[in-house]
Order: C-alpha cells, then structure tokens, then sequence
C-alpha cells in the first residue's frame, strides 16, 4: 500500500516562511529588501498554499572587486 505524503510536505515547505496573500505585495518586499540588503530576493507563487512567498536570499555580488 503507498502512502501520500503530499499534505506533510505541503505543510513542510510553508513552514517558517511568510505568506504573502498578493503577487503585487510579495513584489513590493521583495524589492524593498533588495534595496537595504546584501542579497537578492524573489517573489514566487506556492505550489502547496497557492500564496506568494519569497525566496532567494543569496548573496549580490559586487562589481567593486572586478
């Protein structure tokens, strides 16, 4: 007999992020925290929760030292 984990992943992957309930919102953040951070996020749709959350959070890398 296979078992789903389908709904313990779902619950898995939304954990500890933030839901963001429109695109335009997430967006906004998004940006924000480009402008005052040294990383670069994104804005993306969840497959599971269908809100937007953010992802990314790596590191910009600086022209300066090129």
């Amino acid at each position: 007999m296979k078992v789903s984990t389908a709904p313990v992943y779902a619950r898995v992957a939304c954990e500890g992020k933030q839901r963001f309930s429109s695109a335009v919102l997430a967006h906004q953040v998004a940006r924000q925290g480009n402008r005052r951070a040294d990383r670069s996020y994104r804005a993306y749709r969840c497959v599971y929760c269908h809100g937007w959350h953010l992802g990314g959070g790596v590191f910009k890398t600086s022209a300066k030292g090129k």
